[in-house]
């Protein structure tokens, strides 16, 4: 009897032993949970928009641009008259240049409040101290920086172009009596003497007037000549003595006078 209590137990203790084991494996066994991942959105940022400087140019001759520019730098200027540009420059709403007054010296100056409201900044004479690149970048970098070197503060002016020698009174001679006898044709074979005269007007332009006369009067009567001086020659036509006046509507009237022979 007690053998069998003893079996007995023994098979109760090894089925516990066994489903304590079966358990555990069961747990071990299963699939590992994965943990969850919280994912949280970060504020976007907006991209940092790059300003790109328009190119540094120069204004064309005879442009609105370079007429408007020209016209703030002599107010601004307190100048009048022409301006001899030797540098120009003009970059987005800003500009550039080295001029010489008609009535001035020569100088460098700044505009800003392009296109539509140009107006001086800055202004140096040639040769001054506050004429160089340090100077005019001060005023305001960001504008001034870029055009400020393109500028040569010791640029030298060009030579003035050599003015035209005036004419000789010998030179329209000539002239008179190569227009008469082409006037005259190849039929007159005598001589012309020339009377003429040469004058300058208030614009500084030469005229010529003089007479051809012939040395047979019974074949040919005088040939009048008017001419004006360009370009370093004589040009010009015969003379109407035809109609009264009309010397005034060849010749300027103040040197109608001068030219009277």
């Amino acid at each position: 009897m007690h053998a069998h209590t003893s079996r007995t137990a023994s098979i109760v203790l090894l089925a516990a032993l066994l489903l304590v084991v079966t358990g555990c494996s069961s747990a071990n066994d299963a699939a590992p949970t994965t943990p969850t991942t919280t994912v949280v959105p970060t504020a976007s940022v907006p991209a940092t928009k790059t300003v790109v400087a328009s190119p540094i140019t120069t204004p064309a001759s005879g442009s609105a641009t370079r007429a408007a520019v020209l016209k703030a730098a002599s107010l601004g200027l307190g100048v009048s008259g022409t301006l001899t540009v030797y540098q120009l420059y003009v970059q987005d709403g800003a500009t550039v240049g080295d001029v010489l007054p008609a009535d001035g010296s020569r100088t460098f100056f700044a505009l800003s409040g392009g296109p539509d409201a140009w107006d001086l900044v800055w202004s140096a004479r040639f040769g001054s101290t506050l004429a160089n690149t340090a100077a005019l970048t001060k005023i305001d970098p960001e504008l001034f920086t870029a055009l400020a070197k393109k500028l040569d503060f010791t640029k030298k002016a060009p030579a003035p172009a050599a003015k035209p020698a005036a004419p000789t009174l010998a030179s329209f001679k000539a002239y008179a009596l190569k227009s008469a006898k082409a006037f005259a044709g190849a039929t007159y074979s005598g001589a012309f003497t020339i009377q003429s005269k040469i004058a300058k007007d208030s614009t500084g332009a030469w005229w010529g007037n003089a007479i051809a006369e012939p040395s047979d009067s019974e074949d040919l009567e005088a040939i009048g000549v008017w001419g004006r001086y360009s370009g370093g020659k004589w040009t010009g036509e015969i003379a109407d003595f035809s109609t009264d006046g009309a010397d005034a509507g060849f010749f300027p009237g103040d040197v109608l006078t001068d030219l009277a022979l």
